[in-house]
């Protein structure tokens, strides 16, 4: 089918997004706050040049606005959390953790909609948390009491379950409005979020200089937001034209692909990234980001009742 092609593709170039969303600021941003400041500068016009350029061929309703409005408020709360949290956490640590975010689609659907959940998916939930659990050992640090990083990840979490609710808000809004409509308002108001959180005199100094004498910076913020685009394009696309819960579990896999990608360049730009790529490691990050996906694969195929 055409909606899992264009889920997949979706997961893979926001795999490769999420590494150099971590390579970005740890080589260039001396504020935490920097980079998402850049991203809000730097996508927000090219945004609404898309969505000047798609208006005249759209349609949407008020009910259908407000939802995507709704759904960018939380994937604008979201990224900010998620970038926050990125300054300090490994990425292969940190996406697989993300993309529990269906769980927490399965969770809404049951408190606000009544849909019951099976054995299946209970049983499901516990191997995602289970992953999480794994993911967030660190077997470096032995027995000193720290090897859990479990209280760094709480916040990665919160934003998963934002993740699933903005995602889950999403579907009843392309009902009533076009792909790249939705795909344009929902981002204009991460845009706006990203850079009302993260505008100071520091990170605008900051950004300055990224302007002046970084322009290596620049180029790989602007290329990175680019194919982040066409990624999140894709998504919507994808929720447009399959079950939401489907599509969001193949989306899930983009958490592999980090992984994946942070091996593979481990060793080459480690000390840009500051991956732990010990054996032992490698191998607490490769099994939990599978006990995640199977989960989470597992709870959405079985439906919710």
């Amino acid at each position: 089918m055409l909606w899992i092609l264009i889920a997949c593709l979706s997961a893979f170039l926001m795999g490769i997004v999420n590494v150099f969303d971590k390579i970005i600021p740890t080589k260039f941003s001396s504020h935490y706050k920097t980079y998402p400041l850049s991203i809000g500068i730097i996508g927000l016009p090219i945004t609404l040049l898309l969505l000047i350029a798609v208006i005249p061929f759209s349609h949407t309703t008020l009910s259908g606005v407000m939802l995507i409005i709704l759904s960018g408020c939380l994937f604008g709360l979201h990224a900010t959390i998620i970038l926050r949290a990125l300054y300090a956490t490994e990425a292969s640590r940190l996406f697989p953790v993300v993309h529990t975010h269906p769980l927490f689609t399965a969770f809404i659907a049951f408190f606000l909609f009544g849909e019951f959940l099976s054995l299946f998916q209970w049983i499901a939930i516990l191997i995602i948390m289970s992953g999480v659990v794994v993911i967030s050992i660190n077997p470096s640090k032995g027995r000193s009491g720290n090897g859990l990083l479990l209280k760094a990840l709480l916040p990665i979490v919160l934003s998963s379950a934002i993740l699933g609710t903005s995602n889950a808000v999403l579907k009843p809004a392309l009902d009533s409005s076009s792909v790249i409509l939705t795909h344009a308002i929902r981002l204009i108001i991460l845009f706006l979020i990203l850079i009302a959180f993260n505008l100071n005199k520091t990170t605008w100094a900051d950004i300055t200089v990224w302007w002046r004498h970084k322009k290596g910076a620049l180029r790989l913020v602007t290329t990175n937001e680019l194919i982040a685009q066409v990624a999140l394009i894709a998504s919507v696309w994808a929720i447009s034209l399959g079950p939401v819960s489907l599509v969001s579990a193949i989306l899930s896999a983009s958490g592999l692909v980090t992984v994946a990608t942070v091996l593979i360049l481990g060793k080459y730009v480690n000390s840009i990234v500051n991956e732990d790529i010990t054996l032992s490691s490698i191998s607490f990050k490769i099994c939990g980001t599978l006990f995640i996906i199977i989960g989470v694969i597992v709870i959405t195929l079985t439906g919710t009742g």
